[in-house]
């Protein structure tokens, strides 16, 4: 009787995913479904439209706060604070934007400045109208008149006279503190009579009021 010999075979399963994936592959020219090829996105997005930037628009107000601080020697430690406003009178094209900055600072030597400046193109910049408004509560030293302090001696009749190389030489005082309000109000207002050529009024005003001396310095 002759033995027989058997082999056998291995048994292959392939899953029905692995199949999907297979068929769906770059390799054998199918894509997958809702998915572009590489060059067609490139195009896609070589095709968009760029984004375009927003200019500044008539009637709408731009408003940037900005805090104030700085040091100075005469005045001391000085923080505020401040606004600056941007408008639009008219269409961009034809008229320029129009820029106020104002503000208000404290010291730490007892001052207050308030400050306005701003200029204003109308309608087709057919106006021009310029501020710089100013009111100061403040302080700075200030010194007395003259060479030295032998300067204020006076030669009388009958009194002999003799010139002194260093007669002129002394110390000058010391400073005094002299307080005082300053008030300022600056306009210029420009029309505009062919193209870039404007004809207008400056009125001007300003002037230090109330000067007096620092209290505490008073009788000292």
């Amino acid at each position: 009787m002759k033995s027989r010999t058997f082999f056998a075979r291995p048994l292959t399963f392939v899953s029905p995913f692995a199949l999907y994936l297979l068929a769906t592959s770059p390799a054998y020219g199918v894509e997958p479904p809702g998915l572009a090829p590489p060059a067609e996105k490139k195009r896609e997005l070589t095709q968009q439209e760029p984004l375009k930037k927003e200019g500044p628009k008539a009637g709408k107000l731009y408003f940037v706060p900005i805090p104030v601080f700085g040091v100075n020697p005469a005045m001391g430690t000085i923080f505020g604070a401040g606004v600056s406003l941007s408008y639009l009178f008219g269409d961009p094209k034809t008229t320029r934007m129009s820029n106020m900055l104002a503000g208000v600072a404290y010291t730490t030597k007892s001052q207050t400045i308030n400050t306005y400046k701003s200029i204003a193109y109308l309608k087709d910049d057919s106006w021009i109208l310029m501020g710089d408004w100013r009111y100061l509560n403040t302080s700075q030293p200030t010194y007395g008149l003259g060479t030295g302090p032998d300067s204020a001696k006076l030669v009388t009749s009958g009194q002999d006279f003799e010139y002194n190389d260093n007669i002129y030489s002394g110390p000058m005082s010391d400073a005094q503190m002299l307080e005082y309000k300053y008030i300022r109000l600056y306009e210029t207002a420009l029309k505009q009579v062919y193209e870039s050529t404007y004809l207008g009024l400056v009125p001007r005003a300003g002037s230090p009021c109330r000067v007096s001396p620092d209290p505490t310095e008073v009788g000292a």
